[in-house]
């Protein structure tokens, strides 16, 4: 039987004073599920992001904190301006069908400078065990998908090069393999998306390239 899951949001977040001068502020918003005949399963995919938040939030409290506030102390010594640091933390749920979930989750982090970077996570599960999913699962045992997948990846990026959008750093090809992490997934109804980090592939300004590859016949998501 099929879970019907639901979705709620919720939120950490804090503005953090130094001096009596606000330095830092963090939001972060993380899912939590529900729906009957997969309640253990979505228990410990819950926990994993309630546990993920409460770290994240740990160490604006601490570490970028402390950072903050050193960089405070230089910027009024030197007559700069201050810029407050910021942690901002979002998801998207990019497939709920079933038992199967999938979504990203990016964390942005400013520390002054010209902009920030973000950093996008891809998760994938099983609502009725609560285990995560890899890209092994999506293909034919003992197929070398990672040679597949940068092949395809390669071949969409010629394609919108010769279509005119050249946004690439030139040893695109060399990145695409070096840079690729089986860990940078997720899940929609029209295939996997493989997804590369800012600067990995292509300039800062391109942001987070994704690159769409239709399912194998054997490996829809349940």
């Amino acid at each position: 039987m099929a879970c019907e899951i639901t979705i709620t949001e919720q939120q950490l977040t804090q503005e953090l004073e130094y001096d009596f001068t606000p330095i830092l502020h963090y939001d972060i918003r993380y899912p939590q599920f529900e729906g009957e005949g997969c309640e253990k399963g979505l228990e410990k995919i819950n926990a994993f992001y309630s546990q993920c938040a409460q770290r994240l939030a740990l160490y604006a409290c601490k570490d970028l904190f402390a950072a903050a506030a050193d960089q405070y102390d230089y910027d009024q010594e030197n007559g700069f301006p201050v810029m407050p640091y910021e942690l901002v933390a979002n998801y998207t749920v990019t497939l709920n069908n079933g038992c199967t979930l999938s979504l990203y989750w990016d964390q942005y982090i400013f520390t002054g400078g010209a902009h920030g970077n973000t950093t996008r996570y891809g998760h994938s599960w099983d609502a009725k065990t609560g285990c995560a999913l890899t890209l092994q699962d999506f293909f034919p045992r003992n197929f070398d998908y990672k040679i597949d997948l940068t092949e395809q990846i390669i071949g969409q990026i010629a394609e919108q090069i010769a279509a005119g959008n050249d946004i690439y750093f030139d040893n695109y090809e060399e990145n695409v393999i070096a840079e690729f992490n089986p860990q940078n997934f997720y899940l929609t109804p029209e295939g996997l998306v493989i997804f590369y980090q800012q600067y990995a592939i292509a300039p800062y300004s391109s942001g987070i390239m994704e690159f769409t590859i239709p399912y194998y016949p054997c490996a829809l998501p349940r």
